[in-house]
């Protein structure tokens, strides 16, 4: 499929898979790195490890006005730059305070850059379908880049050798070095608004009043940030905690229900993708909203037959049914913000999107490691169950409020209608009647 995308957009795919690639070498092992090798405290290292999110999460709006201003292609390149001092300078970190800079750079440039892509593919990509397809295979090679590295590096990383670790970081940063040279080949420049758009782009107090006030986008975020904390926030200290805690499966147990997760999302990710290019946006996100709920109901059904073989196959099954959700999910997030943002303004819609998700995936371990200690993981499994279910009609209703281009309805009916006709294309021909009527047109319904 990816011979059929422009150039620019095959780039920054390959970018996507060599810069995730040097991340998977090192995020599993961060903890190890700062508490076990540079002997920093358990507390401060969890304090060190929130500081990348936490700093993007501030740097993000900012992101999204030079997107508006400078323009995407700039602003990828100097968050590449960024992304690749900060894992440079980490080797050379020897306590918890020189660990600040380094890991704010960090943060900061991976912010820059998650805005910038997603505003870089729509402005790079009209076609909807082109465009869907775009995301989906960028998500794919994400998780395909994070878990090769993460093999690679469990085979060679040791923590009574910290060189291993000053070569994954150094790894890291060349990855994030190469996707900075990637980012130079794009086009300059972008189709740009002009006069009037521009204006409003260049005031970044009333640009971002005119975003939250565009009132479907905004339902479209609070739901978004919804299917994000019971998804993928909740899965990294819920799904793992609960598991080990409650349910008494191994920790190994856990790691192969994320091994299922990535094999199914690499095999499946672009059949699903030409699914969900035929059906309504909308309805995408409640199939994504279903699959989380039935995830966790299957975590909480384990929960009643801790250590038995079926609480066993039903953590492996997590794996797979989450990835439904995320490959229903993935096609359509961020087709869907750029559909509902306006030109001049592209780059902060993408970073309030941003914005929201990384506030869900701080928010929700938090929360939920609080639970967990409080003993009170089964309601609070079964509390993500109905919280997802929700999501459900939650995306329904969202399709109420979408136009049809926007959810996509008109591109699945004229998938139906394609379809129709190929289906009917090899039967064999008949006389035609004089009085047939003339066969209905589906989008003139």
């Amino acid at each position: 499929m990816a011979p059929a995308f422009p150039r620019p957009i095959r780039v920054m795919l390959s970018m996507a898979l060599v810069s995730c690639l040097g991340s998977g070498l090192t995020y599993p092992f961060l903890l190890v790195y700062l508490h076990d090798v540079r002997h920093i405290s358990l507390g401060g290292t969890g304090l060190l490890m929130a500081l990348p999110a936490v700093v993007g999460l501030i740097a993000t709006p900012l992101a999204g006005s030079f997107v508006d201003t400078l323009g995407a292609r700039a602003v990828l390149f100097s968050s590449a730059l960024a992304a690749a001092a900060g894992s440079a300078l980490l080797p050379v970190i020897g306590s918890a305070p020189s660990a600040i800079g380094p890991l704010a750079l960090y943060g900061l440039g991976t912010a820059g850059i998650a805005t910038a892509v997603n505003t870089l593919f729509a402005q790079l990509i009209r076609d909807p379908v082109l465009q869907t397809r775009a995301f989906s295979l960028n998500f794919m090679f994400v998780n395909l880049g994070l878990a090769a590295g993460a093999l690679v590096a469990a085979e060679v990383v040791a923590v009574h050798r910290p060189g291993t670790f000053t070569l994954i970081y150094l790894l890291d940063a060349a990855s994030f070095v190469a996707a900075a040279v990637g980012s130079a080949t794009l086009p300059r420049r972008a189709p740009r608004p002009t006069g009037e758009q521009r204006a409003r782009a260049r005031r970044p107090a009333s640009a971002y009043r005119l975003v939250l006030a565009n009132r479907v986008f905004l339902r479209y975020v609070m739901l978004l940030g919804a299917i994000f904390l019971v998804g993928y926030g909740a899965v990294d200290a819920g799904f793992v905690g609960y598991s080990v805690t409650s349910v008494r499966v191994s920790p190994s147990l856990v790691a192969d229900s994320f091994v299922v997760n990535f094999v199914v999302i690499v095999c499946l990710q672009q059949v699903a993708s030409r699914i969900v290019e035929r059906i309504p946006r909308s309805l995408a996100l409640a199939i994504a909203s279903s699959a989380i709920a039935l995830a966790w109901l299957a975590e909480w059904t384990a929960g009643r037959f801790p250590g038995s073989v079926a609480a066993k196959v039903l953590v492996i099954s997590f794996g797979a049914i989450f990835a439904v959700g995320e490959m229903a999910l993935s096609p359509v997030r961020n087709v869907l913000v750029n559909a509902l943002a306006t030109e001049e303004l592209r780059g902060r819609y993408n970073a309030v999107s941003w914005s929201v998700i990384q506030s869900a995936n701080i928010l929700a371990p938090a929360v939920i490691g609080v639970l967990l200690g409080a003993s009170l993981g089964g309601p609070l499994v079964l509390a993500l169950v109905i919280l997802a279910g929700l999501g459900v009609f939650a995306s329904l209703q969202l399709g109420t409020r979408l136009s049809p281009a926007q959810d996509n309805r008109l591109s699945a009916a004229l998938a139906g209608r394609v379809g129709w006709r190929r289906r009917h294309r090899a039967a064999p021909a008949r006389e035609p009647e004089a009085s047939a009527a003339p066969a209905p047109d589906p989008l003139s319904r």
